[in-house]
């Protein structure tokens, strides 16, 4: 069992550092670093139970497979239990001063600094979308949409802000708005933003 929580540490940790470079949610990139991290805790046993019972049979790799999944799981849930904790108390935490324009683009690597696209919530991060690419910026939504009074904004979801100058056209799903951005990402529109997206010619 310690051999097979170091293991679960390790991978996880490795894991969750590769997989979010892909833009994935907190609890999907935990999900799949879970799936993943079980494998080699299968190895791990598949060769350890004899050492210590020299007259048993291993279980083939996917019956240790098994085992070890829940285990993975576990300590996943666990941390990303934990680390939601630590990320709402920390943004919670996060002023943002009425008269600093540059609240949002000080938070974002200066070669992806540029006119902000849109804007949209994830977690407890905030993607934002600019001309020159894209950065995921620790901070609640209604303070990145206010960090950006001078652009021609516009709050279309609770978890959307989108600048109407990149805003290309609007369609309808199942009877909800989307605006399509230049990008060809398409943004929701709540139904408590409606009338304001409407007045700003977005829909």
């Amino acid at each position: 069992m310690i051999g097979s929580w170091a293991i679960a540490i390790v991978s996880l940790g490795i894991m969750v550092g590769v997989l979010r470079r892909f833009d994935l949610s907190l609890n999907a990139t935990m999900i799949i670093g879970a799936i993943v991290s079980a494998a080699p805790i299968a190895l791990f046993l598949r060769f350890a139970i004899p050492l210590f019972f020299a007259d048993g049979n291993p279980n083939s790799f996917w019956v240790q497979y098994l085992y070890a999944l829940p285990i993975t799981l576990t300590f996943s849930l666990i941390t990303n239990i934990l680390v939601n904790a630590e990320l709402s108390n920390i943004a919670s935490q996060i002023d943002i001063p009425d008269d600093d324009e540059n609240a949002l683009m000080s938070r974002i690597p200066t070669e992806k600094r540029g006119p902000v696209k849109y804007m949209s919530a994830e977690d407890h991060y905030v993607k934002v979308v600019t001309t020159r690419g894209m950065e995921m910026v620790l901070m609640r939504m209604a303070d990145a949409a206010n960090a950006v009074p001078h652009l021609k904004g516009v709050r279309v979801h609770r978890s959307h802000w989108v600048n109407k100058d990149f805003a290309v056209s609007h369609n309808r799903q199942n009877g909800q708005p989307y605006i399509v951005m230049d990008d060809g990402s398409e943004i929701p529109v709540s139904r408590s933003y409606t009338k304001l997206a409407r007045s700003a010619d977005l829909i």
